[in-house]
């Protein structure tokens, strides 16, 4: 990744947190998905969406943990 794509990065990993909605979640997860990109505060994000009550968060949450081999959840 070029150093100008870090700071873009660095917002949508923030969007993975439980500081936002539900569907801003889900999609910042499947975009980091599609970049093929993790980090730990990515999964410890997704490990906590994975038990959310919102069906739909936490089934995009599992998906991308199970995706990149992290499905411990």
């Amino acid at each position: 990744i070029t150093e100008g794509k870090t700071d873009f990065l660095k917002e949508v990993v923030d969007y993975t947190g439980p500081k936002y909605e539900f569907e801003t979640r889900i999609n910042a997860f499947t975009v980091l998905k599609r970049l093929l990109y993790f980090d730990e505060e990515t999964v410890a994000n997704a490990k906590s969406a994975s038990q959310h009550w919102n069906g739909k968060l936490s089934g995009a949450a599992k998906e991308y943990l199970t995706y990149f081999g992290k499905s411990n959840f």
